[in-house]
C-alpha cells in the first residue's frame, strides 16, 4: 500500500508542473538494468537521514531501487536533508515540490531516472516517515500505443492515453505491442498488467475512461527494480514485491522443467548454486544462489493442486549480512541457553530445609523427604514449619486443609515447594515435603 501511494503523490507531484531537466552525464537509453540504475543512484547505500533505532519502531527497508524508514526529526527538517544528498548526487528538483511540517513531497530527476520523495510525520512525535523511490529511466513518451491512441499528459514517470478503442481490445493490442519490443510479461491484477525489461517495470492499466463517453483511457507508469529475476516461460499468476525482493508465480510446467530453467538462466550470469542438487525441506525443494557480489537468492519449489509453485527471495549482501548476524545471535542464545539448563541439571541449585518439630525422617530422595509423627502430632508440626518458612519469606496457599489431610504450596524467588500431611488419629502421621523443577531438597543436619 505505501509503494501504491507513493506512486500515486508522484503523479500529484508531477502533474503540479513538470520541469525537465538538462541532466548531466550520458543517459541510458534502454529501461535500465539493477546495476545501470545502482550507478546513477544505488538507495540500498544512500545515507538514511537520523535513523530511528527504537526497537519498536520499523527498521525500514533498504535495497537499490526503494528506500522506507523512521526518522527523528520534523518532516521539513528531514526532507530538506535528503534534497540536498540527492542534489549533492547530480539530480535537479522539479517544480511542485511542497515542504510543510505536515506532508513533504517532490520529485528528482538525474541522468534520465526520476526519483521521488514523500515524507509524512511518523506515529510517534518528533518522528518522520521516509519513501524514496527510483520510478526508472524510461521515456514512456516513446512507448508503442494502439493505432489512434491521443495523449492526454506525459511525465517523466507516466502517461496516460485516450482511445476510441474497447477496452479489452486496446488492452491486447498495447500487451502485443510491448512484448514485440522486447518487454517480458510479468503477471497481472483485476485492473492493470504488467511488464518487465532488465530491470524496469511498467505497470499498464486500461480502462473505461471516466467522462469520456465510452472512451478507454490507457495510463502507463514504470518502477526501477532492484534485482532481474528470470521469468519462468509460462505461468498462471506473478507477484514481485521489489520492497521485500520475493517474487511468487505458478506453472504447468514440472517441478524439474522449473529447476531447470533457474540453473540454465541464472548460470548465464554471476549467480551459482550453492549445492548441486535442490534441498528437501518437508514438501518443498529448496535451491540458494549466490552471487560475486554476496548477494543471496533463495527460491523454494512445491506442488500445489497439480500445478508447480515456486517463491524467490532476494536480499542485498548487506540484508543478507544483517540477517546472517542476527541469526547467529540467537543460536548463540539458545545455545547458551541449552548449555546454562544442562549445567543446571548437572549440578541442581540446592534447597536446605529443617524438619519438622517433632517429625522423623523416614524416606529421602533428590526432591522429596518425608517424615514420621506420633498419631494426631502431624498437622500440628507441620503448621509450626510452615509459619517459620513464612516468617522467611515464603507464600503460602493452601489447597486442602482438614484435621486428617492437607495439601499446601510455599512460593519464594521462582521456587515451589509442596507440602502435606496424612494423620487419620489411629496410626502415625505422616508429612512430606517435596521440591518442583531441578532444584535438590537436603536437610539440614
Amino acid at each position: 500500500m505505501i509503494r501504491f501511494l507513493t506512486t500515486v503523490l508522484a503523479v500529484s507531484i508531477l502533474l503540479s508542473g513538470v520541469v525537465q531537466s538538462q541532466d548531466a552525464g550520458k543517459q541510458i537509453g534502454e529501461p535500465a538494468t539493477a546495476e545501470q540504475a545502482a550507478s546513477v543512484l544505488d538507495l540500498s547505500t544512500f545515507p538514511m537521514i537520523d535513523v530511528d533505532v527504537d526497537p519498536e519502531a520499523s527498521q525500514g527497508v533498504q535495497v537499490i531501487a526503494y528506500q522506507s524508514y523512521t526518522s527523528k526529526g520534523a518532516v521539513v527538517d528531514v526532507a530538506k536533508k535528503i534534497q540536498a544528498a540527492l542534489v549533492k548526487k547530480g539530480f535537479t528538483e522539479a517544480a511542485g515540490a511542497s515542504f510543510t511540517d505536515a506532508y513533504a513531497s517532490a520529485s528528482y530527476q538525474g541522468k534520465g531516472f526520476t526519483v521521488t520523495l514523500t515524507v509524512f510525520p511518523g506515529s510517534k512525535p518528533s518522528t518522520a516517515q521516509v519513501n524514496l523511490q527510483n520510478l526508472g529511466n524510461v521515456n514512456l513518451a516513446k512507448l508503442p500505443m494502439p493505432a489512434g491512441a491521443k495523449l492526454l499528459y506525459s511525465l517523466p514517470a507516466m502517461v496516460s492515453y485516450v482511445s476510441e478503442m474497447p477496452v479489452d481490445k486496446a488492452k491486447s493490442e498495447l500487451q502485443s505491442l510491448l512484448l514485440k519490443q522486447g518487454w517480458e510479461k510479468f503477471g497481472d491484477t483485476s485492473a492493470s498488467f504488467f511488464v518487465k525489461k532488465n530491470a524496469t517495470r511498467l505497470q499498464v492499466m486500461v480502462s473505461e475512461a471516466p467522462g469520456q463517453g465510452g472512451k478507454t483511457a490507457i495510463q502507463v507508469s514504470s518502477e526501477q527494480l532492484s534485482v532481474d529475476l528470470p521469468v519462468p516461460p509460462s505461468f498462471g499468476f506473478l507477484q514481485y514485491a521489489d520492497s521485500t525482493g520475493g517474487m511468487i508465480f505458478d506453472t504447468d510446467k514440472s517441478r524439474e522443467e522449473v529447476i531447470a530453467f533457474f540453473k540454465q538462466s541464472l548460470g548465464k550470469t554471476s549467480w551459482k548454486p550453492t549445492t548441486e542438487n535442490t534441498v528437501r525441506i518437508g514438501f518443498e525443494d529448496h535451491l540458494i544462489f549466490r552471487n560475486d557480489k554476496k548477494e543471496y537468492l533463495e527460491i523454494k519449489f512445491r506442488n500445489v493442486e497439480g500445478r508447480t509453485q515456486a517463491e524467490l527471495k532476494y536480499q542485498t549482501a548487506k540484508q543478507f549480512a544483517e540477517d546472517e548476524k542476527k541469526a547467529n545471535a540467537q543460536i548463540a542464545e539458545l545455545k547458551k541457553k541449552r548449555e546454562a539448563e544442562m549445567e543446571r541439571k548437572k549440578n541442581p541449585p540446592k534447597l536446605t530445609i529443617t524438619a519438622p518439630a517433632q517429625a522423623t525422617v523416614s524416606e529421602t530422595d533428590d526432591n522429596s523427604i518425608e517424615f514420621t509423627t506420633k498419631s494426631g502430632a502431624a498437622k500440628a508440626s507441620l503448621q509450626d514449619w510452615m509459619k517459620s518458612q513464612e516468617a522467611q519469606g515464603w507464600k503460602k496457599t493452601a489447597t486442602i486443609d482438614s484435621k486428617e489431610l492437607g495439601e499446601f504450596t510455599l512460593t519464594k524467588d521462582g521456587v515451589e515447594l509442596n507440602a502435606s500431611f496424612v494423620d487419620p488419629g489411629f496410626i502415625p502421621g505422616s508429612i512430606t515435603i517435596s521440591i518442583r523443577g531441578d532444584h535438590k531438597l537436603l536437610l539440614k543436619k
